[in-house]
C-alpha cells in the first residue's frame, strides 16, 4: 500500500507549487511598486498608486495636475474602487483613442476646442506613455487615467450646458451634475459598447437651432482651412486696404 502513498504524497507537492506559482503570479502590487516591467501587473499597479494619490487629501491630490473637475473625479474614483478607465496592461484601450482623437481633431465640430481643456498635457503624458520607458511608471499611468476623466467631465458639460464662463456658479455647478450626468455618461462609454458619439448625443441639446449651427459649423471649417492675412480697420488709405 505504500505505492498510492507515494502518489499522493507528490500529487500534493504539486497542487501546493501551482497554487503558491499563481499566487505569486497574482500578487497585488505595493504602494512602493511604481515602475512595473510586467505589463500583466501594471493596471493593477495603476489601481494602486491611484488610490494613494487620491487618499493624500483632496487638497495634495493630483497637485501637478490642472483637473477641473476636481471633487467629481475624486468622488467618481473613490466610488469605483479605484479601477482604471483609459488603459489596459500598459496600452491605451480604444475608447482612449477614440476620446484623445476628439479632443485633437473633431470636437470643434461641436463648437468645442482644444484649448479649453488641458489637452496639451494629456498629449505630453500619452506620448511619454506609449515612447519612452515611462511606459512602466504606474504613477504616470494613474494620473494619465485621472486627466482622461477630467477632460471626458468637462467635455460632457460643456456638451449639455454649453461653454460658459467660469465664475462662481459655474464652479460649484460640477457637483449638481455628478450623479445625474457625469457618472452615467463616463460609466456608460466606459463600459458598454456604445461609441463617442452615441454617448455625446444623449447629452446634446434637443433643438433645432443647436442642429442647424452644427450644420453651419461643418460648412464653416469647410471654407476656413487656409491662413488669413489680418489688417487693422477702418484704414485711412483705401487702395492699401484693398490690395
Amino acid at each position: 500500500m505504500a505505492y498510492p502513498t507515494k502518489m499522493l504524497q507528490k500529487t500534493f507537492v504539486l497542487l501546493f507549487t501551482l497554487i503558491f506559482l499563481l499566487s505569486c503570479n497574482s500578487k497585488k502590487p505595493d504602494v512602493s511598486e511604481k515602475i512595473i516591467t510586467d505589463k500583466k501587473r501594471l493596471t493593477d499597479a495603476a489601481s494602486v498608486q491611484l488610490e494613494a494619490i487620491i487618499k493624500t487629501g483632496t487638497d495634495k491630490a493630483f497637485a501637478n495636475l490642472t483637473l477641473k473637475n476636481k471633487p467629481s473625479v475624486i468622488n467618481y474614483y473613490n466610488n469605483k474602487n479605484f479601477e482604471i478607465n483609459w488603459s489596459e496592461k500598459g496600452k491605451f484601450t480604444d475608447k482612449a483613442d477614440a476620446f484623445l482623437k476628439l479632443i485633437n481633431d473633431s470636437c470643434k465640430y461641436y463648437g468645442l476646442f482644444p484649448k479649453s481643456y488641458t489637452y496639451a498635457k494629456l498629449n505630453e503624458k500619452v506620448k511619454q506613455l506609449t515612447t519612452t520607458t515611462d511606459g512602466n511608471n504606474a504613477v504616470l499611468w494613474a494620473e494619465t487615467d485621472a486627466l482622461f476623466t477630467d477632460i471626458y467631465f468637462q467635455v460632457i458639460k460643456h456638451i449639455k450646458n454649453g461653454r460658459l464662463y467660469e465664475d462662481t456658479s459655474y464652479r460649484y455647478f460640477d457637483s449638481s451634475l455628478h450623479n445625474t450626468v457625469l457618472k452615467p455618461a463616463i460609466e456608460s462609454y466606459i463600459t458598454t459598447n456604445t461609441t463617442l458619439n452615441a454617448e455625446i448625443a444623449k447629452w446634446e441639446p434637443k433643438f433645432t437651432e443647436y442642429d442647424s449651427l452644427k450644420i453651419a459649423i461643418k460648412s464653416l471649417f469647410a471654407k476656413t482651412n487656409k491662413s488669413y492675412t489680418y489688417v487693422k480697420f477702418p484704414y485711412t488709405d483705401s487702395t492699401t486696404f484693398i490690395t
